[in-house]
């Protein structure tokens, strides 16, 4: 297996260049069935899957099964199993008042944040508080004692009704799923600053036994920390620079705008390095 990054900053056609030059060329040299796309949404992954060819000019065609969501590809893979937080929450509610949770909507596994729920409940911030302990990977002996408590009980519940909850879904996938569904050859990883040390984990155990996995985000947009997203995961470990691309142009980004936000991240030691250019007044609509 090889891992590639490519490094986007804001305004460079990251998308772009994703869907109508690497996606494309992967599809043509291993087929529609064989190349993988996740996103942190759905509808992100489907965007690049959507797109045309900026060689050929046709649609890239990769199969519809391969595009989503990790926890939706996982969801599917184990047979579409019953969802804690979908289908239980009026259970849970019932037995354990005192450790509430929200839920979320019906087939919001697609969108790894439900951003149509507000969480209100005492039991969402227990839940939340494990399940970024468990996207972290950091040692149950190290979580807060009242996170400890909460999943005992949800772990019970769980397994009086054979239900996963979302990052059950993850988890499970890398004891028991050690190919990823279809047994694609190549994976390409979008805002993988954004996944969490979990999630990247299963990306780069399926990538195992691939040709390539590419990695394509960048680290100085990482926006949810709060999930448990770690840009440390999307660096580390190191690879070798010439598996390594960074998007220097923006075509969106005044150079006024650049300078500052540039004397601020340049604060931060541990980061990817990136030769970085202000939109150009030729450029108004993007890259071509």
């Amino acid at each position: 297996m090889e891992e590639f990054r490519i490094f986007g900053p804001p305004g460079t056609g990251k998308t772009s260049r994703l869907a109508t030059r690497d996606v494309p060329r992967a599809v043509d040299r291993f087929g529609p069935e064989k190349v993988m796309i996740t996103s942190f949404t759905r509808a992100a992954a489907a965007e690049i899957a959507s797109k045309k060819s900026r060689e050929t000019g046709l649609p890239i065609e990769v199969a519809p099964e391969n595009v989503g969501t990790l926890h939706s590809i996982c969801y599917h893979a184990m047979g579409q199993p019953k969802i804690m937080e979908v289908d239980y929450v009026k259970e849970w509610n019932d037995k354990h008042p005192t450790l509430a949770i929200t839920g979320h909507k019906t087939g919001s596994f697609d969108n790894t944040i439900d951003d149509a729920t507000t969480p209100t409940e005492h039991g969402d911030a227990q839940l939340s508080l494990m399940n970024i302990y468990r996207n972290k990977i950091i040692p149950e002996s190290m979580w807060h004692m009242s996170v400890q408590q909460f999943k005992l009980k949800w772990e019970a519940f769980k397994k009086d009704i054979d239900a996963v909850d979302f990052t059950d879904l993850i988890e499970n996938a890398i004891n028991d799923l050690p190919y990823a569904p279809g047994s694609p050859e190549v994976l390409f990883v979008d805002e993988a600053q954004d996944f969490t040390r979990l999630q990247l984990k299963l990306a780069r155990n399926w990538g195992m036994e691939m040709k390539w996995i590419v990695l394509v985000g960048d680290d100085d947009q990482t926006i949810y920390r709060f999930t448990g997203a770690d840009p440390y995961a999307f660096l580390l470990p190191p690879v070798a620079d010439n598996r390594k691309t960074v998007l220097k142009q923006s075509y969106r980004i005044p150079q006024c705008v650049l300078e500052r936000s540039e004397k601020l991240i340049k604060q931060i030691s541990d980061r990817e390095p990136k030769q970085y250019m202000a939109r150009r007044e030729h450029y108004p609509d993007g890259p071509t």
